[in-house]
């Protein structure tokens, strides 16, 4: 064999390698998009990631209802096609699916509660909770009768609500000693954003219910003795321009903790509030691999899409661009369960009414 196909066979085998080791993502992925009629937008995921509801949460609770805009949506995430269009009189507040994925449920801005059957999509039952024009947010709980229902009061009020007859079984509120106490905390500047929560989630045991304020800090509240721990990451803590809008726990528990204009992700231990890990990025919403391995998370001033590891320092890697959508508002990112996609919901329309859920094939 002569020299120059030496070297040839040298040159392809060296391609061949740089091919196979070559990071995952690096090059950008086109996103399918399921599109819907809505200027702002929430989306809610059903537990076994098979289905993505999406609704207009941000038009209309200050006007008239548009037709055009009320639909709920329920998309099949593999296939991308529209299964059902749920009808509604008002638009929606919050929506989730149950913790068993049986039903899915929708707290309009009248205050109306409307459950469907995921079996046939059809109405199982309509019912007023009395919290017209004051709904802040809902999630479910380990319990499939139940969810826990955030108000819009100043400070947020907690409210566990049963499905099946419609009372609250139990109310969550921060405690001050006295009213005047209360009072002066709202006096201060920065008041309002203390006792305002941008985004809740309970521990996946229930155990602890996590909210992130709108002054940026991490709250941790124990559901059984309601004590409350409050964190602040570092005493350059300031309070964010766009505070988080999602919450996301690792595989064993533990609580990421991120905020865009830090540009910091901090790893926390619900039962104590300390820092496990620190991870040099921030964003207004991320998700967690399956397997705790890796981030994703969407920069709003650039709309990038990027995967980062979670476990030990690394530099994220863009996958890919939110286009022809405002990323202002990102209400979820969350990865299908066995890691194989990832959606991105909750955007901003642009034009008005062009608005859409995003689906990454990984």
């Amino acid at each position: 064999m002569n020299c120059h196909k030496r070297l040839m066979l040298i040159g392809l085998f060296i391609a061949a390698v740089l091919v196979i080791i070559a990071p995952v993502g690096a090059q950008e992925i086109t996103p399918r998009v399921l599109p819907f009629t809505s200027i702002a937008s929430g989306i809610a995921i059903s537990p076994d990631t098979r289905l993505v509801a999406a609704w207009d949460n941000g038009t209309g609770i200050e006007f008239a209802p548009d037709a055009a805009y009320l639909p709920v949506h329920i998309f099949d995430v593999v296939s991308g096609e529209e299964v059902a269009a749920l009808d509604v009189p008002d638009y929606v507040a919050a929506a989730v699916f149950t913790t068993g994925g049986e039903r899915f449920v929708a707290l309009l801005a009248n205050g109306d509660l409307i459950q469907w059957n995921l079996d046939d999509f059809s109405e199982i039952s309509r019912t007023f909770t009395g919290l017209g024009g004051g709904i802040g947010g809902m999630i479910p709980t380990l319990r499939p009768d139940t969810v826990l229902i955030r108000t819009v009061s100043s400070p947020n009020i907690y409210l566990l609500y049963r499905l099946d007859d419609g009372s609250f079984e139990r109310i969550i509120s921060r405690r001050f000693e006295t009213y005047a106490e209360l009072q002066a905390l709202r006096s201060e500047s920065n008041g309002f954003f203390q006792l305002s929560d941008a985004a809740f989630a309970l521990t996946p045991d229930g155990s602890t219910l996590v909210t992130f304020s709108q002054d940026g800090r991490l709250n941790l509240v124990n559901m059984d003795t309601l004590s409350r721990m409050r964190f602040e990451p570092s005493e350059n803590t300031t309070m964010p321009s766009f505070p988080v809008t999602d919450i996301n726990f690792t595989p064993s528990g533990a609580v990421v903790y991120y905020q865009n204009d830090d540009e910091m992700t901090y790893i926390i231990d619900p039962a104590n509030g300390g820092v496990i890990s620190e991870l040099p990025y921030g964003a207004q919403a991320m998700a967690v691999s399956p397997d705790g391995s890796q981030i994703a998370y969407v920069d709003r001033r650039g709309g990038g899409v990027f995967l980062a590891p979670l476990a030990e320092l690394g530099e994220p890697v863009q996958i890919g661009t939110v286009t022809g959508l405002r990323v202002g508002i990102i209400s979820q990112i969350a990865f299908t369960n066995d890691g194989s996609q990832l959606i991105i919901g909750g955007l901003l329309a642009a034009p008005p009414g062009e608005n859409a859920v995003l689906i990454f094939d990984l």
